[in-house]
């Protein structure tokens, strides 16, 4: 057998290992030279092993993307924002809790997740921004962007009630001459409006 194939069924058959071995539990690093075909038989591996598999280039991807990982305090965030960015459907043992009630979290980045595919259903193409505070302990982060013309529309979401909204306060300052003339909150009640902020139900969504 060729070497250079062999080197690749063997880097395969350990591939396959730490599969079995770890049932999804932990992550795997390759290491190794440059253009050695890593990448190539990574990507073999995830299209023969599973039913469905993200491939990220950080040499090329949106910084929205790169934005992700500086904070991977909660995966499950991180992997449905992932979904909706590459347009993969993968097998969501997320949802699958959800509708058991056994997902013992916080359920923001899920009511995040419907919105953002309502927003992209009505043709929008989606921006975020991240900073930090005053005291650079922590971040602002504002959910979502949207571009109108020349001017950007900031979106906040909430899964509750709460009406406060320090990031998208922070950023319509930062950006003010930036920005239109509204800036709006998706949260869980009804219709309201407070100076040039509005207050959507997630229902409305769709006329954004």
């Amino acid at each position: 057998m060729d070497p250079k194939r062999l080197f690749k069924r063997k880097i395969y058959d350990r591939l396959l290992k730490w599969k079995q071995e770890s049932k999804g539990n932990s992550a795997l690093l390759i290491e190794g030279a440059r253009r050695i075909g890593k990448s190539t038989i990574v990507k073999t591996f995830a299209q023969n092993e599973y039913e469905s598999f993200i491939l990220i280039d950080f040499t090329k991807c949106s910084q929205e993307v790169k934005g992700l990982f500086n904070d991977v305090s909660d995966l499950n965030y991180i992997f449905l924002r992932l979904q909706l960015v590459y347009g993969v459907h993968t097998e969501n043992v997320i949802y699958e809790r959800l509708l058991s009630d056994k997902l013992a979290t916080n359920l923001g980045y899920l009511y995040e997740n419907i919105v953002a595919q309502m927003l992209t259903a009505s043709g929008n193409k989606l921006f975020y921004h991240s900073w930090p505070t005053e005291s650079g302990k922590h971040n602002y982060e504002v959910d979502f962007l949207l571009s109108r013309g020349t001017k950007i529309l900031p979106i906040e979401v909430k899964s509750s009630s709460y009406k406060t909204h320090a990031s998208l306060d922070a950023f319509c300052k930062k950006f003010s001459s930036r920005i239109t003339n509204e800036s709006y909150v998706i949260y869980t009640k009804d219709y309201a409006h407070k100076e040039s902020t509005k207050y959507l139900p997630a229902y409305l969504t769709f006329f954004l």
